[in-house]
């Protein structure tokens, strides 16, 4: 087993080398170069690890996080091993977990869902030793990982309703050692710490951010749950829903069944109020992965997921290793996206980009900063430099077509000229008074 981790380790070291980061990796990049205890959108921990690889060559650059990543898998095979699973099971599990796209694939990309499933593992881990040992040690470990998970990604807390609701419903109350619990909650503090105070300096701006992005949308619609089931659907894979439902009705991993099927049904909820992605649920995966692990035996099924998002992992290092294509799918090609922006923001000076991932994109591959306008596009962190707002009486602007310029433009006295069109989607423009 150690030999396999370290094999797929190393295939991981050598794919995050050859492709270019995505979007969001580049915004987490600029976070890594204005460090801080917390950011409006997310928690630090995932800028906290790119900055890990600035002392290293810039091929190498996500090499630390992929190794901190990867003994997520590790974590999580030891605790399989706890709960009953056999080395076939196990083995299983760790083959559908590697190519699983928000599980292994998400192990590969650098953005917050990597860290939080290292202390997730963790945490799962530490509880069921916890339970098991009585030990201060896993108490201790367990508050430290939800601290930590929650410096990560805020979704860390949606195991611990989760937990109890097992404890409850399956008697183990009673085995909880209630004098370390304290314990546990105080490192638990100790380690969301940095999220807590610096939220607590800003007003608890990133708290009341994604409170309303995830749960509130006054333009809802209907069709945002149906999309939801449909993405969970693919990602778990069509024809493992059997055998998770399976798995569920012979509730004999129960505590994987409390990990995985309330936060589905949570986030499916959430969708009759606002838009919820597909990663959301991220938590729930190495739990249903595991689920059916420990029950499928049809060599097909595995045959046929391993061959799908195989090859589906493979397009995407092919496509994100190519330049842009002509009508490819913005998201699926987003590394290459802004390639013909980078000469003209080095001749249009003063430069502003219509959105984080233009600017974050430029700032990463001139290694000079770069700033979205102030106030256009959704608010972000670029919203928090004094640099956002130009102060000079011209400036350029690449923006998307249908995005608004902000109305502080106009009133400031600003007109503004087309340029030229870049692209189908992308005009540069010029502002002056």
């Amino acid at each position: 087993m150690l030999y396999f981790w370290l094999v797929t380790l190393l295939i991981k070291c050598i794919l995050v080398s050859i492709v270019p980061l995505t979007a969001d990796e580049n915004y987490y990049w600029v976070w890594s170069q204005n460090l801080a205890l917390s950011y409006f959108d997310h928690p630090p921990f995932v800028a906290w690890l790119f900055k890990l690889g600035d002392f290293l060559p810039e091929i190498m650059l996500k090499w630390p996080a992929v190794i901190f990543g990867h003994f997520s898998f590790l974590i999580w095979f030891y605790f399989l091993e706890n709960i009953g699973f056999n080395d076939q099971q196990r083995k299983r599990w760790f083959i559908l977990s590697l190519l699983a796209p928000l599980v292994g694939m998400a192990s590969l990309i650098l953005t917050p869902d990597l860290p939080i499933l290292f202390f997730y593992s963790m945490a799962i881990f530490s509880f069921e030793r916890a339970l098991k040992t009585e030990k201060l040690f896993f108490y201790i470990l367990f508050g430290l990982s939800i601290g930590l998970g929650f410096t990560a990604k805020y979704h860390i807390v949606l195991i611990l309703p989760c937990l109890f609701f097992y404890l409850l419903m399956q008697q183990e109350l009673k085995k909880v050692s209630w004098k370390y619990v304290a314990i546990s909650f105080i490192f638990a503090i100790m380690g969301a710490f940095p999220v807590i105070y610096w939220n607590y300096q800003n007003e608890w701006a990133s708290f009341r951010f994604q409170l309303q992005h995830g749960l509130g949308n006054k333009n809802w619609k209907p069709m945002w749950p149906l999309d939801y089931l449909i993405t969970i659907l693919l990602f778990i894979f069509p024809a493992y829903w059997t055998v998770f439902i399976k798995a569920i009705i012979k509730n004999q991993q129960k505590l994987l069944i409390y990990l995985s099927l309330p936060i589905f049904i949570f986030f499916l909820i959430s969708s009759f109020r606002a838009k919820v992605e597909g990663n959301w649920s991220q938590l729930a995966f190495l739990p249903t992965l595991s689920l059916v692990a420990f029950y499928d035996d049809k060599l097909w099924r595995q045959r046929s997921f391993i061959i799908f998002w195989g090859l589906s992992l493979m397009m995407l290092v092919f496509i994100w290793r190519q330049p842009r294509f002509a009508n490819c799918p913005e998201k699926l090609c987003e590394p290459n996206r802004y390639e013909n922006v980078i000469d003209i923001e080095k001749k249009y000076r003063p430069f502003y980009a219509s959105s984080y991932q233009m600017a974050s994109f430029l700032w990463f591959r001139n290694k000079r900063p770069a700033y979205k306008l102030y106030d256009m596009s959704r608010t972000d962190f670029y919203d928090t430099f004094p640099e956002s707002k130009p102060l000079t009486n011209e400036f350029y602007l690449v923006k998307h077509n249908e995005t608004e310029i902000p109305s502080w433009v106009k009133e400031q006295g600003y007109q503004s000229i087309i340029i030229k069109n870049i692209d189908e989607d992308l005009l540069l423009m010029r502002f002056y008074r």
